[in-house]
């Protein structure tokens, strides 16, 4: 699954991360493929009969205001999550990998880090151990595109306090950590 035909510019996760979005939108995926023809991906996706209740993004009650460093190579990424804890009330310092996130970690005052798994120079893991090691009640949050996977394994990496999955909700996002301050 993490075969990349693009050579440092990719990764191997994009297929594992497609596959992940179509299990939690109870869809289904099809390919075709012939040598030298190319490969034809058909996503079909539910069309639900209800709305559910949440289909809005809404801030949640007023309590306090977090300051969150988010570590994640992927700029757009970064984008998202900080634009998801902004409409949370929540402030964000963000980190382009693991060292320098541990860099900012070190010189700011963090309420929670949340952080990419697969990332160049410093892992989220070994980006969690080492918060962990300076400052054990600081809760970390592992985003990664396998979150399904290793939630459902148990897989809990040492200093990180939950997995969450890509793509991001923000319905998700401020449940973690509604739950993780609580």
């Amino acid at each position: 699954p993490f075969f990349s035909t693009k050579g440092t510019r990719g990764t191997g996760l994009g297929l594992a991360a497609v596959y992940g979005t179509v299990q939690r939108h109870h869809a289904s995926i099809k390919v075709e493929s012939a040598v030298g023809k190319g490969t034809t991906f058909r996503i079909r996706l539910p069309i639900p009969l209800q709305l559910p209740e949440s289909t809005q993004k809404t801030a949640p009650p007023p309590g306090r205001s977090l300051h969150i460093l988010v570590v994640d190579d992927d700029p757009a990424v970064r984008e998202v999550v900080v634009d998801y804890l902004q409409l949370g009330t929540h402030s964000a310092e963000t980190a382009t990998n693991g060292y320098e996130g541990l860099e900012k970690f070190h010189a700011g005052q963090f309420d929670l880090v949340i952080t990419d798994r697969a990332m160049p120079k410093l892992n989220g893991d070994g980006l969690a151990a080492a918060i962990k090691a300076v400052r054990l009640n600081t809760p970390v949050i592992l985003l990664t595109g396998f979150g399904d996977f290793m939630n459902a394994a148990d897989e809990l990496p040492s200093g990180v306090n939950r997995v969450i999955s890509k793509p991001l909700s923000f319905d998700t996002l401020q449940k973690t950590i509604a739950d993780l301050m609580s």
